[in-house]
């Protein structure tokens, strides 16, 4: 081989392998004097709704196995503001999860997001601070991914026909994830305006090329369907125990009242993901609860018990299941965990001096 060819052939292996690794520079944070912040277009980059699903089916099975550790609480500040922190760590993990929300109401009046989310990650050797990140986009990515793990286990199979309660962030991040795991045929959606719903339906019915279907009645959206999901604040009982039906799997997302509390006594399976959570915050349950009508041991299961193997989740499609969810911390640790590593893998964030 002629020296200039040999120099031409030297120069193409090393191209090829600088594009092999294009993309990938391993970042490194000196633990205790500096931090990396991941905007939220930085977290869109790393993690997607399939990724999502995947690390929640895989923080509620650690969770159900009991290799997980969380707790989250309410700090009353001033009436009608929440502050609630909430953290999660699997056993043998590298990180330490929190997410603080917060939610003011009357900010929209003063130019500001009635509510937000932001992540925190620690080192699980040090408890040292490594990561702070915006996590409003990632808590509707995580609630959708968290929902469609229960659905996997306590939908039907062959579920087509879904109804949606609300159509704001979190109806979208909903669909979204079913559409991951269920060949979905039709889609209808209320909400309290129509040109909420009929925006639902445009932009849904785009991205994901299924049938979305505005209806102006919560009746219209749930009677006949296999799927239902509740994702709104409205606080008051919009579903109504006789539209249940045999086979159906509703699930009732955070702690807004959405159900008329029959719904919870006639289903044939009620579960919640965590009862120490659920049972003190959702309207339903307490006046249930203090009417001296349910007690935990009105509940099936836990939903990771389910995953995790120790409970059977839907076992024929004719059982009527209700879920209610509020969030596990065993989800946000395997989510941030992933972050985390592919943020320091791929280069993405900024770093912050700490000192």
């Amino acid at each position: 081989m002629s020296l200039i060819w040999e120099s031409f052939y030297k120069r193409a292996l090393i191209k090829k392998e600088l594009n092999k690794w294009s993309g990938v520079v391993r970042m490194k944070l000196e633990l205790g004097k500096e931090i990396l912040f991941l905007s939220e277009s930085d977290v869109q980059k790393i993690i997607d709704m399939k990724a999502a699903i995947n690390l929640c089916e895989e923080g509620e099975r650690a969770t159900g196995k009991g290799e997980v550790a969380d707790d989250k609480f309410y700090l009353p500040i001033k009436d009608k503001l929440v502050f609630k922190p909430f953290a999660g760590y699997i056993k043998g993990g590298d990180i330490v999860a929190a997410k603080i929300f917060t939610l003011a109401p009357d900010n929209p009046q003063k130019n500001l997001v009635a509510s937000n989310s932001i992540g925190l990650i620690y080192d699980a050797e040090t408890l040292m601070p490594l990561v702070i990140l915006e996590a409003s986009w990632l808590t509707g990515i995580k609630v959708g991914a968290s929902s469609t793990v229960a659905a996997k286990y306590l939908a039907k199979k062959n579920s087509k026909v879904v109804g949606i309660i609300g159509a704001g962030l979190q109806a979208r991040t909903h669909l979204e994830g079913l559409h991951q795991i269920f060949k979905l045929k039709e889609v209808r959606v209320t909400s309290r305006t129509k040109e909420s719903r009929e925006s639902f339906a445009k932009e849904m019915s785009k991205k994901l090329d299924v049938n979305i279907v505005p209806v102006d009645s919560v009746k219209k959206a749930v009677k006949g369907a296999d799927i239902v999901e509740t994702v709104t604040t409205a606080d008051a009982p919009l579903v109504k125990s006789e539209w249940i039906e045999p086979g159906m799997f509703l699930i009732k997302i955070g702690s807004y009242q959405e159900l008329d509390p029959k719904v919870i006594t006639t289903v044939d399976k009620f579960v919640v993901d965590k009862w120490e959570y659920v049972s003190h915050r959702c309207k339903e349950l307490i006046e249930l609860i203090n009417a001296g009508v349910l007690t935990r041991d009105n509940l099936y299961a836990e939903i990771p018990e389910i995953v995790a193997g120790k409970k059977k989740g839907r076992e024929s499609d004719e059982e009527k299941i209700l879920a209610i969810c509020l969030g596990l911390g065993g989800d946000y640790a395997a989510l941030f965990s992933y972050i985390y590593k592919e943020a320091i893998k791929r280069g993405i964030g900024q770093k912050l001096n700490l000192l």
